[in-house]
């Protein structure tokens, strides 16, 4: 006979994440039958996520993204003054930038990472025709909603992985309201 192993929070919240997205693909599939017993699933997922006693990898994950949001706002505001940061990121994608910010966030909740990384690859400009062609995001206005996310994400209480996705998710919300992101 086989022992039962019990997971942790984080591996029950990649458990979770698994399904929510498995539950994502067979809404391309009507026909099938899984969706009802892996709604199940997910609601008992998130429920033990909820009321998990031992919560360490969440607390570790919320202060691992704000320090990462910390050095968003620090090497952000070390630019030369008058630059602009550009949205594209010398990327082909016009909102890499934001991209990059939610996924670094992502991982840092996904995984069991407990240090960030100094966003050194971000890209800035003065040029015209980037600034006219709207690619670019004034340095002020992302260090602010930046400190904002970082107010709100402190005032966050009962934490865990399911506060967290919340978070993580109305974050993506306000940033394609704020930033008038198109899908």
């Amino acid at each position: 006979m086989e022992a039962k192993t019990e997971m942790n929070e984080l591996e029950l919240f990649q458990k979770y994440l698994k399904i929510e997205n498995e539950l994502r693909m067979l809404k391309f599939d009507p026909n099938s039958e899984l969706e009802s017993e892996l709604s199940d699933e997910l609601v008992s997922l998130k429920d033990e996520l909820e009321n998990i006693e031992n919560n360490e990898f969440s607390i570790k994950a919320k202060n691992t993204i704000l320090s990462q949001i910390d050095s968003y706002i620090d090497s952000i505001n070390r630019a030369i003054p008058g630059l602009k940061l550009l949205r594209d990121q010398a990327m082909m994608h016009r909102d890499t930038l934001f991209g990059n910010i939610l996924k670094d966030i992502r991982i840092l909740m996904t995984e069991k990472i407990y240090g960030f990384q100094n966003p050194v690859y971000l890209y800035y400009t003065t040029d015209e025709r980037e600034i006219k062609n709207n690619n670019t995001i004034e340095i002020s206005d992302l260090s602010s909603f930046l400190r904002n996310e970082k107010r709100l994400l402190t005032e966050l209480q009962n934490i865990n992985f399911i506060s967290l996705n919340n978070y993580y998710d109305d974050l993506r919300t306000r940033i394609i309201e704020h930033f008038k992101i198109s899908n």
